[in-house]
């Protein structure tokens, strides 16, 4: 998601930001050379093709600044549209390991861990904000919704949902505690806090003696009676022998 992000936010992103959305990926990727030149750094480019597109973005964006207004549109749209097939071929290696994972309990080949770092280095001079937000319980939930900063399909969907949200969001408390004027926390002692997790307790305590004692009925020996009712499904009672 957030390659997919990334790689078309390199295609709308807007004509006034373009240039410094590109040095801000031309400085990081020069962090990337460095660290993948450092002989103490664990992290290594993959091959001289990788290393090759890393570079040669890395290289336009540095001459940005430099270059006389006319050539430096043009410079910003080949290093931005070099960027777009940098992050695409991203994808397709993310896409082949992600399989792998899928297929690891009945194929020999695992999640290459080199591939993914790279991916996750390469891609990490910007956070995608959406998909920080997008497994909370409380995105709609007294919040002005999901915080997004891409220019991205996904991104502008929940730009969308956000406005949806703040035009047409319900009158009143929406959050977890909009019960308590019922329930106010000086109306009960402690005495009936105890006896009511003594209650839960033993309601959980009773549903896991009864999913056990059906596990158990499954898989234990003896004799048994099929009941088949017509139209109903069948019921079959288990026989225990007590020994006196």
């Amino acid at each position: 998601m957030r390659l997919e992000a990334l790689r078309w936010e390199t295609q709308y992103i807007p004509a006034s930001e373009k240039s410094d959305y590109l040095q801000d990926i031309g400085k990081h990727f020069q962090k990337v050379i460095a660290e993948d030149r450092d002989i103490k750094k664990p992290f290594r480019i993959l091959d001289d093709q990788w290393r090759e597109q890393i570079t040669e973005i890395s290289q336009i964006a540095t001459q940005i600044p430099k270059l006389p207004e006319p050539e430096r549109a043009s410079a910003v749209e080949v290093g931005l549209a070099k960027t777009e097939r940098l992050i695409w071929n991203l994808e397709s290696l993310a896409a082949v390991n992600l399989q792998r994972a899928v297929d690891t309990p009945k194929s020999a080949r695992k999640v290459d861990e080199n591939e993914y770092k790279f991916c996750q280095k390469v891609a990490k001079y910007k956070d995608v904000e959406w998909i920080k937000g997008k497994d909370s319980t409380y995105a709609y939930i007294g919040t002005e919704g999901i915080k997004t900063n891409t220019q991205d399909p996904v991104g502008w969907m929940v730009e969308q949902a956000n406005q949806i949200y703040q035009e047409h969001s319900l009158i009143g408390d929406r959050n977890y505690n909009r019960f308590d004027h019922i329930f106010p926390k000086d109306s009960h002692t402690p005495a009936h806090t105890e006896w009511a997790k003594g209650i839960a307790k033993n309601y959980n305590a009773l549903i896991s003696e009864a999913s056990a004692s059906r596990t158990r009925l499954e898989h234990e020996e003896g004799i048994a009676l099929t009941v088949n009712p017509y139209f109903e499904k069948d019921f079959r009672f288990r026989f225990c022998f007590l020994e006196v």
